[in-house]
């Protein structure tokens, strides 16, 4: 079966010449979540006025923000709806989790400025499960890079500790052949010169 992106255009977009921002993203957001959940579209509109008229069944004829809208209308859009009460969308979701039928209701609000953004939407409760699992791996990542640099500190102050240890060890080796060497050679000189007396005494 064909699917439009028509059946994702949020009211703005059908009833308007373009005034319409990024509050339409979040009504296709809505749609396409509703669609995921119940596994068939929200509004699968034929055409634009079908596509409204499938909306205003669902949601409701909104007068006063069909009002304002008019202000900004389409040419070729008549503004004259029969009113509407809307069955709901959740008559349409008995299934599905409290947190995701509120989130849905949020996103397909028909006043665009009453519509959910998406910052606010990634802070609803229906993203809680992701947040805290996304929290808890940025943990273990923080904990796992501290651990390592601690890890790596360590080898570094420990072969530091044996570079000096060997320093050390090395320049009191030195010394003490130094000393050694020092000592021997008195020893060899005072032979020395008692050798020289002694033979001066027996020369004599």
């Amino acid at each position: 079966e064909y699917i439009s992106t028509r059946w994702y255009r949020a009211p703005e977009c059908l009833l308007t010449d373009g005034y319409y921002g990024p509050e339409m993203d979040m009504w296709g957001a809505g749609c396409v979540m509703f669609e995921i959940t119940t596994l068939f579209p929200l509004f699968p509109g034929a055409n634009e006025a079908d596509q409204i008229a499938r909306i205003h069944k669902i949601i409701g004829t909104k007068t006063e923000t069909l009002e304002k809208l008019k202000a900004k209308g389409a040419s070729h859009i008549s503004f004259k709806f029969p009113m509407e009460k809307g069955t709901g969308i959740l008559d349409h979701l008995k299934h599905a989790a409290p947190e995701a039928q509120d989130l849905m209701l949020r996103l397909l609000k028909y006043d665009a400025t009453e519509r959910i953004t998406a910052r606010e939407a990634m802070q609803h409760a229906y993203f809680k499960d992701m947040r805290d699992s996304d929290r808890a791996k940025a943990e273990a990542t923080a904990h796992a890079a501290a651990k390592k640099e601690a890890e790596s500190m360590a080898a570094a102050s420990n072969k530091f500790t044996e570079s000096m240890t060997a320093t050390q060890s090395g320049t009191h080796a030195a010394k003490t052949s130094k000393s050694s060497a020092h000592k021997y050679g008195k020893s060899d000189q005072n032979k020395l010169v008692v050798g020289g007396h002694n033979s001066q005494l027996k020369g004599g």
